[in-house]
């Protein structure tokens, strides 16, 4: 990447590009000089910050979610996050498939389990079952409920109450480059967990 991206070329040229303009801004008027200083100052520190986005986004090419060729990945890694309350966890095995629990057996909790994944940009959809028992959603708590969500983002499908197990799933954008997903499953039993990516619109 060094050969691609040089900082140090970079910076030089435009500290060089704006050593040559700066007596003539200075001339005309200082208060524009000293602006133009710190706008010159401003490209140079994003200049280096964007070497450390490259270095960070090669480095996870090695980390990228793998698809199949039908363009599903399963997802591992789940670990489990106390939100509120005193939520209890476990892990089991249903019918050969990996299980995990979220319980509240304390009162009033939300708990749940995290994965963190690099994707491309692109849209994707992480697909799975739930099964709930007794969830009684806190009025006017809109985490409240099972489902899928990405870190910053509210449910867009929840289950509450009793249900046998249903499909669940959550769509979602990133952007572009390579991005670190972070996504949840709230107070959630889930089984059978998928990203799909789907082409843009």
């Amino acid at each position: 990447m060094a050969r691609l991206y040089h900082v140090e070329a970079l910076t030089n040229r435009v500290n060089a590009l704006a050593a040559k303009i700066r007596p003539v801004i200075a001339e005309r008027n200082p208060a524009d000089a000293k602006r133009h200083e710190n706008a010159v100052a401003r490209l140079c520190d994003r200049i280096v910050q964007r070497e450390k986005s490259l270095k960070e986004q090669f480095a996870s090419l090695d980390r990228a979610v793998k698809f199949d060729s039908g363009g599903v990945a399963r997802l591992s890694d789940w670990n489990s996050k106390a939100d509120f309350g005193k939520p209890s966890f476990n892990e089991a095995t249903e019918n050969g498939k990996r299980v995990l629990h979220v319980s509240a057996a304390q009162g009033s909790s939300v708990g749940s389990w995290r994965t963190k994944v690099f994707l491309e940009g692109g849209h994707y959809r992480i697909e799975g079952k739930a099964k709930t028992e007794g969830i009684t959603p806190d009025p006017g708590d809109p985490r409240a409920g099972v489902g899928f969500r990405t870190t910053g983002r509210r449910f867009a499908q929840k289950l509450i109450g009793a249900n046998d197990w249903k499909p669940i799933a959550f769509e979602f954008e990133v952007d572009q480059g390579m991005a670190e997903v972070e996504l949840s499953s709230w107070k959630a039993v889930t089984i059978a967990l998928r990203v799909r990516p789907k082409p843009r619109a």
